[in-house]
């Protein structure tokens, strides 16, 4: 009865061991040297720790014993086994050391590599695992052609060894030691998708996260925790967290909406990260959403200040002005004319309250215009302007407008040249309107990067002209040698003519003809006549006669 109960057990048991210690991945052509690092991974699925000591493995034309790392060839159940080429434990790069987990059993083998020579990339071999009695417990004939670097990984533990139950691994050097990347883990849940209930949300808005989630794995799934996080160019703006109670069967996907504030414009980054208790896959847990975000209507960007039509050797330029209480990315804006829209810039590039922008496809425009680079923003792709008319817009990624205007060249009030600007009077005014500008009065033509040169803080209502001293004397001492005529007219521009007359009526002295003048401004007498002599001591009277080309007034 003894010997019959002996040899019932030794049938057995290799039998057992057959089902127990499986070959789950290998990996035949490493992008590394085939020399080191090639690799098997073993597991058991059994309940009993097997001692691995005296088992061999190979490619069938050559077998080699596996020898331990640790000081142990036991394979515990659950646990996995790497079995690494001898020479890669002397290599120095060493490149799965970071991959592989601490609890996974390290063994190699008795040879300088596996089988004869290493496994082919070029033809389909069986690699075999025997025990100590020489029985084949596995064989796999693995198939060519995987991506260099990929492993091939065994999906269904419980199935047998057939091409159809073994895929190339998602990951570049595969999963050494580790649950396979094509294997389905007990517990797991993956964020298959991110997006916003809004293509082009506006700053202040609350719109949904729709987060798609997928259950991959063999059980159902009851409890979600999920975290999102919200960034603008790296830097954290506002974070929020949860636990949903919910069901999602193995294979099923299911939806789930997250309220989320933006508090900011720009090109903003939301990361969201879902996970279950004993979830066994957190790298499928979290995706990232870059999307962008635009500034309200109410926004104060404005066009400030236009040349179409510049000098020869010059080129087109638009000033912006940022007349709000806020810093303004101007990532967030585009720019457009009547035929293009363009970006204005691809990063980050903040204008603070108050300050000017001049925007121009050429480069060198701080060059043509002695502009403080810090004042110009080169932009790719930027319109040609027509010199007699356009539409001009300041607009987000979305549907809002906050500027927009369609300028003529009546809009200059006056024959200008070229290099003649069209500047805003005061940025408060419709940009819409064409009385709202006018033609640049600058001693150059235009004031790209500063402030207009017909700028007026407060509407004119009357004309008024002024002059100080009065007296005056014109003797070189240093002392009241010049009269400031100082004038105020109700009109943005105007063309200027400014006599000097002596008491019996005869004009002695031109100050201007015709000159381009914003509603502000001085003139100087020195005293002198038209042909350079000193008048005389007494009274003399001034006439000051202004021309508003737009709708033909004269002040006087």
């Amino acid at each position: 009865m003894k010997l019959s109960a002996l040899v019932l057990f030794l049938l057995y048991l290799p039998l057992m061991l057959r089902s127990q210690i499986i070959l789950t991945e290998v990996m035949v052509d490493p992008i590394g040297s085939e020399s080191t690092d090639e690799y098997v991974e073993l597991f058991n699925t059994g309940s009993e720790t097997v001692d691995l000591r005296h088992w061999q493995i190979g490619e069938g034309s050559g077998l080699d014993e596996l020898l331990s790392v640790r000081d142990s060839t036991r394979l515990a159940p659950g646990q996995y086994a790497l079995v690494l080429d001898p020479d890669y434990l002397a290599d120095s790069a060493r490149v799965y050391d970071r991959l592989i987990p601490p609890d996974a059993l390290l063994l190699t083998l008795s040879g300088s590599t596996f089988g004869s020579g290493g496994f082919s990339n070029s033809r389909s071999e069986a690699i075999v695992l025997l025990n100590p009695l020489g029985d084949t417990l596995q064989l796999f004939v693995y198939p060519v052609g995987s991506a260099p670097g990929h492993s091939l990984e065994k999906v269904d533990f419980s199935a047998a060894n057939g091409g159809g139950n073994w895929a190339s691994s998602r990951d570049l050097f595969g999963t050494p030691g580790s649950l396979n990347s094509r294997t389905p883990a007990a517990t797991d849940i993956a964020l298959s998708s991110l997006k916003l209930s809004k293509a082009i949300p506006r700053e202040g808005e609350t719109v949904d996260l729709h987060a798609r989630l997928f259950n991959p794995g063999l059980s159902t799934l009851n409890r979600i925790h999920w975290q999102m996080s919200l960034f603008d160019e790296g830097e954290y703006l506002s974070g929020d967290s949860g636990v949903v109670d919910l069901q999602i069967p193995a294979g099923d996907s299911l939806s789930l909406d997250l309220p989320i504030l933006l508090t900011r414009a720009g090109q903003l980054t939301v990361v969201g990260e879902f996970s279950s208790p004993g979830d066994l896959r957190p790298e499928n847990n979290q995706q990232t959403l870059a999307f962008r975000v635009d500034y309200g209507p109410g926004l104060r960007l404005i066009l400030n200040e236009i040349l179409a039509n510049p000098r020869s050797g010059q080129a087109e330029w638009v000033e912006l002005l940022n007349a709000d209480i806020r810093e303004v990315d101007l990532s967030a804006i585009r720019f457009a004319d009547a035929g293009d829209t363009v970006a204005l810039s691809p990063a980050m590039t903040l204008l603070r309250p108050g300050e000017f922008r001049v925007i121009s496809g050429n480069p060198d425009l701080p060059l043509q215009y002695s502009l403080d680079q810090a004042l110009f923003l080169p932009v790719s792709g930027f319109p040609a302007l027509n010199n007699g008319g356009d539409y001009l817009s300041l607009l987000g990624w979305g549907e809002v407008v906050y500027d927009r205007l369609g300028y003529t060249d009546l809009w200059y009030g006056r024959e200008s040249e070229a290099g003649t600007s069209l500047e805003k009077i005061n940025p408060g005014l419709n940009g819409a309107d064409p009385a709202s500008w006018a033609a640049s009065v600058a001693g150059g033509g235009s004031t790209p990067g500063y402030e207009n040169s017909l700028f007026s803080e407060v509407p004119v209502t009357e004309t008024a002209v002024t002059i100080s001293p009065n007296p005056f004397s014109p003797d070189g001492d240093g002392q009241e040698d010049f009269a400031v005529l100082a004038y105020q007219l109700p009109v943005e521009s105007a063309l200027l003519n400014a006599r000097i007359y002596d008491l019996r009526g005869r004009e002695i002295r031109l100050l201007a003809n015709a000159l381009p003048v914003s509603s502000r401004g001085t003139l100087v007498w020195d005293g002198k006549e038209d042909d350079g002599r000193m008048s005389r001591i007494g009274a003399y009277l001034v006439r000051v006669l202004a021309r508003d080309n737009r709708q033909q007034n004269v002040f006087a």
